[in-house]
């Protein structure tokens, strides 16, 4: 049986139970993370914003998990990341996939875009920084 190299979990700004046993092994045991579904199967793309979007509360995604049902969830996250985009000036989708980036442990981003808009939406991600506040 060989070394254990490397994850391949779905991780997004949706999904984070990760970070609660997945992610602080892959730290420790310094193995990179391939992060599928990064954009929540098209949710943090921003293309279905505005549909009972609440606003954002004040709990990590992983807190509201244990106390909001899922869509509150997900729609308070989705708020959130807006919010963010809106003062970046850059899409939903570019401030989900860079925040991955700036994760503890190398994290790659499958992007599965299926349009070359998608895919030119996508790249800008790479040269956005996002800071420690927002991690």
């Amino acid at each position: 049986m060989g070394d254990l190299v490397g994850l391949q979990i779905e991780y997004s700004l949706v999904e984070r139970t990760v970070e609660r046993e997945l992610i602080p092994m892959a730290k420790a045991l310094t193995i990179g993370v391939t992060a599928r579904s990064p954009l929540a199967s098209g949710v943090l793309t921003g293309k279905y914003h505005g549909h009972g979007s609440s606003e954002p509360g004040r709990m990590s995604s992983n807190m509201m998990k244990d106390f909001m049902p899922e869509q509150q969830r997900t729609d308070c996250v989705v708020a959130a990341i807006k919010t963010v985009s809106d003062q970046a000036g850059r899409s939903v989708a570019q401030v989900a996939l860079a925040w991955l980036r700036c994760r503890p442990v190398l994290v790659i981003r499958i992007i599965g875009a299926r349009k070359l808009s998608q895919l030119e939406d996508n790249l800008p991600s790479f040269d956005l920084t996002v800071s420690a506040e927002s991690k």
